[in-house]
């Protein structure tokens, strides 16, 4: 793959580093029974197996191999068997609505304690944003911009779970893409170099546990050859 350029001494003055990790990993951490972790994938069983669906057949398999081939690239778990059963589902359709009610009633009837009352909520579709995910655990508007673009875009959401995705940073992100608050600041077209360090600074110890976001700062400040 084509590495992006690296981040310039301005997008790294001050606290931008800090104010990136902070937006790209939930402050919200689970229990492995072992330790608390940012979200990320462990690896064994819960290794990425990627599906997409809603375009033509070989644009479907485009997204899925670039999926794959960032989350190897970065050292995320995957699964070698490309006929693996999916635990992540990428769809493109021109009817999110419909989609998402079967998600809903899905969700809602497998995980009935979890979402349930005012809960039911958080996995209910809006019209804002012209991609949206959602991440369920057992434990508005069209896109016209390339297909590679979103493949990065949506491995980034895919690969670690987004505190604030409509954040627009100092430090550009793909996430950048469909933010309100980057201004007039050019868009990027495809994964940065932040994204790129993050990502591996979270797998980087490769093992059901993850750095902090300190370590993972100081990681990434590494990989950019700062002091």
């Amino acid at each position: 793959m084509m590495l992006p350029s690296p981040p310039t001494d301005q997008e790294l003055a001050g606290d931008s580093l800090h104010q990136f990790v902070t937006h790209h990993a939930t402050v919200h951490h689970f229990n492995t029974g072992v330790t608390r972790n940012l979200a990320h994938w462990l690896g064994g069983k819960d290794s990425i197996c990627p599906l997409t669906l809603g375009l033509d057949p070989g644009q479907d398999a485009f997204v899925t191999a670039r999926l794959r081939a960032l989350a190897a690239y970065v050292g995320a778990p995957v699964q070698s068997d490309p006929q693996c059963k999916f635990n992540v589902q990428i769809h493109f359709t021109n009817n999110p609505q419909e989609r998402m009610d079967d998600v809903f009633k899905w969700a809602t009837v497998y995980f009935r304690n979890r979402y349930s009352g005012g809960m039911r909520d958080l996995i209910k579709f809006t019209s804002d944003h012209a991609i949206q995910g959602w991440y369920m655990t057992t434990g508005g508007g069209a896109i016209n911009t390339d297909v590679g673009t979103i493949c990065d875009y949506l491995a980034m959401l895919t690969l670690s779970v987004a505190q604030s995705p409509d954040h627009c940073d100092p430090l550009p992100s793909i996430l950048d893409l469909m933010s309100s608050s980057c201004g007039t600041r050019e868009r990027p077209t495809a994964i940065t170099a932040g994204d790129l360090a993050f990502l591996k600074a979270l797998y980087y110890r490769n093992s059901g546990s993850s750095p902090s976001s300190d370590e993972i700062q100081d990681n990434m400040m590494l990989q950019f050859k700062r002091p």
